[in-house]
């Protein structure tokens, strides 16, 4: 998915990932982007987790587009706390997600 966007793909999951482990992969990403313009694409897993802290750490590089950001979960409700990640998202519901309508994602974003 990632070589066929020749984006870098960062994969975190909610439940194991801080603050820091974060705000490494912005800087990550700010590296990359300034160094070579290459995108990063930020795949965080159980997002549904993520607290406000984990959520600012990451959303103001989403909306200077640093970062492209896709969570996965299985939850369909989202908490108050996470309004800020869905409104900073496209949302694409799919039981199963296949290699061509991922890359056609990446590519729009």
């Amino acid at each position: 998915m990632a070589g066929s966007s020749q984006a870098e793909f960062i994969r975190l999951s909610a439940v194991i990932a801080g603050v820091q482990e974060l705000r490494a992969a912005v800087e990550q990403a700010q590296i990359l982007w300034r160094e070579q313009q290459r995108r990063t694409v930020l795949f965080v897993d159980e997002v549904h987790r993520f607290n406000k802290a984990q959520q600012d750490a990451f959303l103001p590089h989403v909306e200077t587009g640093v970062l492209t950001f896709i969570g996965a979960t299985w939850k369909i409700r989202v908490r108050t706390e996470q309004r800020a990640a869905v409104a900073s998202a496209g949302l694409c519901y799919s039981t199963a997600w296949t290699p061509p309508p991922l890359t056609r994602f990446l590519n729009a974003h």
